[in-house]
This record gives C-alpha cells, structure tokens and sequence, in this order.
C-alpha cells in the first residue's frame, strides 16, 4: 500500500472540473456560432464588442488557469514516487484519461479553427475582421493551452508508474522531463496552437 500524500487522481479530477466549468462558460468555443446567429447582414459595434469582449476575457481567464495547472504538472513531474499515493494501475488509467482528453481538445481545435475562419470571411464580420482573428487567435491559443496541460501531465504521471527497468530502459531524469515539457509548450506556442 502506498502511503504518499500526493494525489494525482485528486488533482487531475479538480483540473477536469474546473476545465468542464470553463467548457460551461462556452464564450471561447461559441464565438463563430454565436457571431453569425445574431444577425445575417450586418453585427452592429455594440454586439461585436461586446462578444469579443467576453471572448477576450474568457480565453484570457482559460491562459491564467493554465499557468496554475502547469505548476500542478511541475509537482507532479518532481515529486517522488514515494510521496504518490495512487496505484500504479490507478497512474496508469488517468494518463490514458490525460491523453483521451487530450486528443478530444485536439479535434475540437480543428473544428474551432474552421468555424473562426469561415465566420471570419462572413459579411456580417467584415467590418470587424482583424479584431474578430485577433480575438479568434487568442481563443483557439487558450484551447490548445489547456490540450498541453492534459499532454504534459500524463507524460508526468508516466514517470512515476514502476517499470521493469529491462523493458524500460530509456526512462528519462525528472530534469530532462522538465525540459522536455518546456520544449513543448514553448514549440506549440510559437507556432500558434
């Protein structure tokens, strides 16, 4: 029986909850559906602000809670197995999860990049194009954040499952995961995803 007082299971079920509450919110994801619904010919400036508004500060909200679950995923990437009191089974299922979630975000960006820029070439939004890809910009960025934490942590929980060290040769330092995770978040970054 293991007897850390590290949690991964609570951890990652508070990130999913606090996740499903910003996927609630829908501001970030709603936008393209939400700006050709409310008027066909034409969006006045006061709609148009307003959405991108609430999209800004939504897709911003999503960036700092992001920067919250990247020290959950630091924590979780230095701490030692002993002070981990899920099983290996148990590591082993919510990295798998991690990764499902993952994968899930990622279809989602693809569908929410086509819904932006075909909103984006709409009548309606032609007045307001560069503040509607600046604002479409930044919430698709906030989405692929958020599919980089769920990356990132099951690589981290991966480190802690007891391997059989023959077949698991190529086990990485605790350093070079870290590095690793920055590499990553710092290529998605400069390529806008």
């Amino acid at each position: 029986m293991l007897t850390g007082c590290l949690s991964i299971e609570n951890l990652v079920d508070s990130i999913l909850q606090e996740q499903k509450v910003l996927q609630d919110a829908r501001e970030v994801t709603q936008l393209p559906d939400e700006a050709t619904n409310q008027s066909t010919n034409s969006v006045s400036r006061d709609e148009a602000t307003k959405l991108l508004t609430n999209v800004r500060l939504q897709a911003m909200h999503i960036h700092n809670r992001c920067r919250a679950w990247r020290f959950d995923v630091e924590k979780v990437a230095k701490a030692t197995r002993s002070e981990i009191s899920d099983s290996d089974e148990r590591l082993t299922y919510i990295a798998h999860a991690m990764d499902n979630e993952a994968d899930r975000m990622n279809t989602q960006l693809v569908f929410m990049k086509l819904s932006y820029f075909r909103t984006a070439l709409s009548e309606a939004w032609k007045p307001y194009k560069k503040e509607f890809e600046d604002v479409g910009t930044e919430a698709i960025r906030a989405c692929a954040e958020i599919r980089n934490v769920h990356r990132n942590m099951a690589r981290a929980i991966r480190m802690h499952i007891n391997h059989n060290p023959v077949e698991y040769s190529l086990n990485i330092s605790t350093d070079e995961m870290m590095e690793c995770l920055k590499k990553s978040d710092n290529f998605f970054n400069s390529i806008g995803v």
